[in-house]
């Protein structure tokens, strides 16, 4: 994921959790909101999926899933991905079917 992909503030991620509308399965949580330039994506993985090295591994599945599908998102989408508990126990399998179940759902992804 390269640096312009990623939404980095924190005024910016906080507009898309507020303003945004979110969609939810099992394993994820997706917050959307639109903006201009080119399609930004921010994760964040809490304390309730596990210890450090499980929040990284879980983080690293969602980045490379998101990265997969990345030419198919809408230009201007801002993307908040929250992983929930499950998404520790998931495959990445699970992990991205459900990323593209709630992209497609939200109108993400150009399919």
């Amino acid at each position: 994921m390269q640096r312009q992909q990623r939404l980095t503030s924190a005024k910016a991620i906080s507009r898309v959790y507020r303003e945004g509308h979110s969609r939810a399965n099992r394993v994820l949580v997706l917050y959307c909101h639109w903006g201009e330039g080119s399609a930004q994506a921010a994760f964040s993985v809490s304390r309730r999926v596990g210890n450090a090295v499980k929040r990284n591994f879980v983080r690293r599945r969602l980045k490379e899933a998101y990265r997969k599908h990345a030419a198919m998102i809408t230009p201007g989408a801002k993307v908040l991905i929250i992983a929930r508990a499950r998404a520790a126990a998931s495959t990445y399998g699970e992990t991205e079917a459900a990323l593209v179940d709630l992209l497609s759902r939200s109108g993400v992804l150009v399919r």
